[in-house]
């Protein structure tokens, strides 16, 4: 089908088609799940103490100020 337009593809084109995903695959998907959930944790934890700090800081700024 190399070289024929996507429009010109019908339903029945793809009914050949068959494509599984081995256990290498799964555990990659897994693995990079993982990691992008604990990446997000992480992101958000110093995004926290970041905020945290600035609102300290700030709060502790004006207090001098007075």
């Amino acid at each position: 089908m190399e070289g024929v337009p996507v429009f010109s593809l019908t339903k029945e084109s793809f009914q050949s088609c068959r494509f599984s995903l081995s256990l290498d695959d799964y555990l990659f998907i897994a693995f990079v799940g993982f990691l992008v959930s604990i990446a997000s944790v992480a992101t958000n934890f110093l995004l926290g103490i970041t905020a945290n700090c600035c609102h300290r800081w700030s709060k502790a700024s004006q207090e001098e100020d007075i």
